[in-house]
């Protein structure tokens, strides 16, 4: 074992009550698989973390940790926390994986979206035996995991030998096949056994604000898309504003930064620094590459003939509300105005209600399930960011994990 990790490893507490596993946004038993690892049983502790998490080498870099688990762990009240995330990299780097699937039991799943959700949920599928067909829009799996975290974030070798793993599991990915456009879910419904729905939820959100529709206005997410496929020459802009302060923001001001060093790359944001969702080293990460913050700035305005030049924006106080955190109140009478050939919006996303015409939906767009991530049509599930909104990596492969599972009862009680 590495002796970097071993120290590690000793570092644990083991405590009896572990709180870094109610911290865990998996719940995974972070303490047993450390104990293991000590032990140099490398593969159980794999085994361990696999129950709950299907993608570790993925998560153990891209989850919050420093606001889940480590931010539970008892020894970070005492001195400083233990490196949960870089264990479980080491693990998942370093086990094998001895999982086989069951023989095939004549029974086809399909899976709509190729996102973490959906990797989790066909992963633990085709090992019990079930054909597993995915369905993608786009012509390469992964969702977010490939169209939405930039390389430098996330290696995207991980990805791909994660993906090639499914398919020889025997999962069939079916590209360039879209909801409602290539098929329904109705009409997956009569040709598979069930189905299961992680679209995620990567609809734009607008502002809503003055001339809005001036061009070089851009979706992060279609940003992060189309730097991926390299259709983006960022050369062309000079001064580039994110608005937004969550890790898509920081993620496209990177992207910007990178692909273009001459240019101005300016995050704006309505709340303070200390009230940013954006991971901290992220944040750091992103100041270490040049790139400008004003924070209480909200734009009101976007100015141009036919293109963006100008951002006219408001400047913001923070007062005391109902809300968890402080919110931002416009100071009257309080502008500036930012050079802006170029404005990456940020600012959340929704869930596409278009496409899910067919099952129910709540109030605010989210697919209705019940405890059993059953969708209102019986043999229909659903799981990831298109039930909860925007969330996390781990908790969308949580779902599916757990989809899963409940689709394997369904499946072997009704059939």
């Amino acid at each position: 074992m590495d002796e970097t990790i071993k120290k590690l490893c000793d570092e644990c507490l083991q405590c009896k009550k572990p709180l870094c596993v109610n911290g865990c946004l998996v719940n995974n038993n972070i303490p047993l698989f450390i104990k293991l690892l000590k032990e140099d049983k490398i593969d159980e502790a794999f085994k361990i973390i696999d129950e709950k998490s299907t993608l570790p080498s993925i998560c153990s870099i891209v989850c919050p940790f420093e606001k889940a688990c480590m931010n539970s762990c008892v020894k970070g009240k005492i001195n400083k926390s233990v490196n949960i995330p870089l264990i479980e990299n080491y693990i998942a780097t370093h086990a094998k994986n001895t999982n086989k699937p069951l023989p095939y039991n004549n029974k086809n799943i399909a899976l709509i979206g190729s996102g973490p959700a959906s990797l989790a949920c066909g992963e633990k599928l085709a090992l019990l035996g079930y054909k597993v067909d995915i369905y993608e829009k786009f012509s390469e799996a992964g969702g977010i995991l490939t169209y939405g975290i930039p390389a430098f974030v996330l290696d995207k070798k991980l990805v791909k030998d994660k993906i090639n793993y499914l398919k020889r599991l025997g999962i069939n990915f079916i590209l360039n096949k879209e909801l409602k456009k290539d098929f329904t879910i109705n009409s997956l419904k009569e040709k598979y056994d069930a189905v299961f729905i992680g679209i995620g939820a990567g609809k734009k959100k607008k502002m809503n604000i003055k001339n809005e529709e001036l061009e070089n206005i851009i979706d992060a997410n279609d940003y992060l898309k189309e730097n991926y496929l390299n259709n983006f020459n960022n050369s062309l802009y000079k001064n580039i504003i994110v608005v937004g302060g969550g890790n898509t923001a920081i993620d496209a001001a990177r992207v910007a930064k990178r692909s273009s060093n001459n240019s101005n790359v300016t995050i704006v944001y309505r709340r303070s620094e200390n009230e940013m969702p954006a991971r901290k080293n992220e944040y750091e990460n992103a100041l270490n590459d040049g790139i400008a913050f004003n924070f209480l700035t909200n734009p009101v305005e976007f100015i141009g003939e036919n293109k963006v030049s100008k951002t006219k924006c408001q400047k913001m106080k923070l007062v005391q509300s109902d809300e968890n955190r402080l919110k931002p109140v416009p100071i009257e009478n309080a502008f500036i105005t930012l050079d802006s050939d170029l404005v990456i919006l940020a600012i959340s996303s929704y869930i596409d209600v278009d496409v899910l015409d067919e099952v129910s939906l709540n109030s605010w767009g989210g697919i209705i399930i019940n405890d059993k991530y059953q969708t209102s049509i019986e043999n229909v599930f659903a799981g990831g960011d298109c039930v909860s909104g925007p969330l996390y990596v781990a908790t969308a492969t949580k779902d599916g994990v757990n989809a899963a599972k409940y689709i394997d009862e369904y499946l072997k009680s009704s059939h």
